[in-house]
């Protein structure tokens, strides 16, 4: 390495490594995200319309309804926390978008915890937690009211407390890790599984088998009784058991079956509990009829969560209720911007994992790939949008983090002279 270069990377692992770097890149990370929800005023569309109607709904005491019949085709949390901005004063729209902004920041500092529990490495954390603050894609999601936001943070926290808990034998943490995962699994039904992704990560540690038994159950009844009204009412509403939401099936057959089967479930005039499992059962048929061709389609649906990445500020720009002419302009190269911060994400991650092959790894590295396959192989199976991937930009930027450590010079450590 040249001596400019091996001066300007030591720099920069000093700014990584300075006492201020946290507060002052959750700052920038905020002062962008206001300035991007403010300058660019979308409006709810879409499921973000839907989630803050349903919002008002419960606020104003009509429960979670749909066209006046309680509805469960989604989890209720995203729609709870909203109605929170219809409680504060101002205007709801704004307040929901400052809480969105509040949640991010969350997220930034959750992925420097998370990232310091797991890579054991300060520069890393910081330089994950950098990437995630000045990341397009994430930026852009506060002009909009997608649920995104806030299952994010609450998946890195429950994931912090999970690994705290677990690698200290702090049960407590283990329980309240449960907590906040059942809270995420009322916004993204996903979340049940993950306590027990993170229970079998830590399976190697040496402690009695019952203890780990009673730490696993403690956390699942955690979650349990966080989930468990929301079922009981779903059950009440219902004729059959709902966890959290009946919009599995419908999903798998948009992605698995052909035009026919969608359009008979779309068209069909029963409720839409029984509307779901006729969705899922189509589906499934449909995959035993043709399996390779499910698989041969694997890659595509793959290809369709994880090509690219501004879905945010494309939804932002769809929002605006009067798009001007500069705004318009510059939609292509704020999506080609996003887009090469997509691909040197990328291009960092898989640097991180190669460079991991020929250096100590810290003890629970792979703990987010284990995340990160847990996703994409939901993703690939049941297919999506490139939405379906903002929770794993975080998990990526642990490794890119990592590659970026590796790459400085080590850190000059203090020296002491006798």
């Amino acid at each position: 390495m040249s001596p400019v270069r091996s001066s300007l990377g030591a720099r920069l692992g000093e700014v990584l490594e300075h006492r201020y770097f946290v507060p002052l890149c959750l700052l920038t990370g905020l002062v962008l995200r206001l300035a991007w929800m403010f300058l660019l005023p979308a409006l709810p569309a879409s499921d973000f319309k839907w989630y803050f109607d349903r919002a008002a709904g419960i606020v104003h005491g009509l429960g979670y309804v749909d066209n006046g019949y309680p509805t469960a085709t989604r989890p209720v949390g995203y729609a709870a926390f909203l109605g929170l901005a219809f409680l504060l004063p101002g205007s709801p729209l704004i307040t929901a978008k400052l809480l969105g902004v509040m949640l991010q920041g969350c997220a930034m500092l959750l992925t420097y915890q998370v990232a310091r529990a797991v890579l054991e490495s300060r520069r890393a954390a910081a330089a994950a937690m950098l990437i995630v603050a000045c990341y397009p894609n994430q930026i852009a999601y506060t002009a909009i009211l997608a649920s995104e936001n806030l299952f994010l943070p609450l998946l890195l926290l429950g994931s912090l407390l999970m690994i705290q808990g677990l690698r200290g034998d702090r049960a407590l943490r283990v329980v309240a890790g449960g907590v906040v995962f059942g809270a995420a699994a009322l916004v993204r039904q996903q979340a049940i599984i993950l306590p027990v992704l993170l229970l079998l990560v830590f399976l190697r540690e040496a402690r009695p088998v019952r203890r780990k038994a009673v730490l696993a159950v403690a956390a699942l009844l955690a979650m349990a009784v966080v989930i468990a009204p929301w079922t009981a009412r779903n059950l009440r509403t219902f004729p059959g058991l709902t966890l959290v939401a009946h919009n599995a099936g419908y999903n798998f057959l948009y992605y698995n079956g052909d035009q026919a089967e969608i359009q008979t479930v779309l068209h069909s005039t029963m409720d839409e509990y029984h509307k779901d499992h006729l969705a899922m059962q189509l589906g499934l048929a449909h995959v035993r009829r043709h399996p390779v061709e499910f698989v041969l389609r694997a890659p595509a649906r793959f290809w369709g969560c994880y090509s690219y990445d501004y879905e945010g500020i494309r939804w932002t720009v769809v929002c605006l209720e009067r798009a001007s002419a500069t705004v318009l302009r510059l939609f292509n190269p704020l999506k080609a911007l996003a887009q090469l911060a997509y691909l040197a994400l990328w291009l960092a991650f898989a640097g991180g994992l190669i460079r991991s092959a020929t250096r100590p790894r810290p003890r629970y590295f792979f703990l987010g790939l284990v995340m990160l396959a847990y996703f994409v192989g939901i993703n690939t199976v049941f297919g999506g949008g490139p939405r379906l991937h903002f929770q794993d930009i975080p998990w990526m930027a642990l490794y890119a983090g990592a590659f970026i450590d590796w790459t400085l010079p080590a850190p000059r450590r203090a020296t002491c002279v006798s």
